[in-house]
């Protein structure tokens, strides 16, 4: 016969497994996923650093269509290194018109008037007479270099969503990233992938800017992919990826779940004023037309920000940067013996008024 002991301990350990099991579910949920993340890859030698990323979004939601510029910044790239980006639909990717995305950065951050600076530059005559020591050589200013770019645009189970794109590029697959592939098909998303290919004649500490990228796609709502896996990106520690992101529509966009955030430009951009751009830069990346609202946030940190959904909201204010001024200096160059011999001239003439006036006084 059993006794009542034996009998509560499976009830016991029954209701400790749902306990656990609920909690377990509790944190898995709570996990950030890693399917909507933007990812780098590159050769296993090669230590990347991506700087700054800045994007301009235009959603169109008649059309549901939405098109992304995107432009980044590394830094020590020497060798062809990718960036793939998952989409929610079948994407097209191409390289976007450097001067609409430009045009849009001058709107973010506007540039005042030009206040000259006049500054004296003291110069010597004999000093410029002096020939320089053998092995003195001018500091090479640094420049800035653009890598060229190859693009690729395909299904999830095509290429380059596969094994063989990486190893094919000389890329190097690590576990993380095989599960970032699966999560990728798990959700139905697709991906386009842009590689890059430094110059010949790169070094790891130049900086590259990389030309603009267009993705268009359809989609239900505005959406982009801010998070980046830790195995993805190569900072110093405690380093983040600072993210700009202007968001074009029929209205004001929130941020969903991020409501705190507040946008640091908010204004009207109507239809003259798109087709004003287009007349300036030469073109659009995008077929939206009408009036719209262009809200721009800034993202110093991205701990917290995964997949950036934007919806309508209609209580944000009209809001635009400060203007900044732009300085000219005007360098001015005066020779050293000229102010030494203006400075003498002067004191010789001081003194001889001086002599002058005591002259006339003692004949007084």
């Amino acid at each position: 016969m059993l006794s009542s002991q034996s009998l509560k301990m499976p009830l016991l350990d029954q209701r400790l497994w749902l306990r656990a099991t609920v909690i377990a579910t509790v944190f898995l949920m709570c996990l950030p996923t890693l399917g909507v993340a933007a990812l780098l890859v590159s050769h296993p030698t090669e230590r990347i650093q991506t700087l700054d990323e800045s994007a301009v979004l235009v959603f169109d939601p008649l059309a549901r269509s939405q098109t992304t510029l995107i432009r980044w910044r590394f830094e020590g790239a020497t060798r062809p290194f990718a960036v793939i980006l998952p989409v929610p639909d079948q994407a097209e990717l191409k390289v976007g018109l450097k001067s609409t995305f430009d045009a849009f950065q001058r709107r973010l951050h506007p540039v005042g008037r030009v206040r000259r600076d006049i500054q004296l530059d003291f110069k010597s005559w004999v000093g410029s007479c002096v020939v320089p020591e053998v092995g003195d050589v001018a500091p090479k200013q640094s420049t800035v270099k653009t890598p060229t770019l190859t693009l690729t645009a395909s299904p999830v189970n095509e290429t380059p969503m596969n094994h063989d794109w990486f190893l094919r590029n000389g890329f190097t697959i690590s576990p993380a990233q095989a599960s970032w592939l699966r999560e990728i098909k798990q959700l139905g998303w697709r991906a386009v992938a842009v590689r890059f290919v430094p110059p010949a004649d790169v070094q790891p500490s130049d900086v590259h800017t990389s030309p603009v990228v267009a993705i268009t796609h359809r989609s239900t709502e505005a959406v982009y992919p801010a998070y980046i896996p830790k195995f993805s990106i190569k900072t110093a520690p405690g380093a983040d990826v600072p993210l700009e992101i202007a968001v074009l529509s029929e209205w004001p966009v929130e941020m969903t779940g991020r409501e705190t955030d507040t946008p640091f430009l908010s204004e009207p951009l109507t239809g003259k004023s798109l087709a004003r751009i287009a007349k300036t830069a030469r073109g659009l990346d995008w077929t939206f037309r009408r009036d719209g609202i262009l809200t721009a946030y800034r993202l110093n940190s991205r701990r917290n920000a995964r997949r950036l959904t934007f919806t309508r909201s209609s209580a944000i204010p009209a809001v635009r940067p400060p203007v900044t001024p732009r300085v000219r200096p005007v360098l001015i160059p005066v020779p050293v013996e000229a102010v030494l011999i203006i400075s003498g001239i002067v004191i010789w003439a001081w003194i001889g008024s001086r002599r002058r006036g005591r002259r006339t006084r003692g004949i007084r």
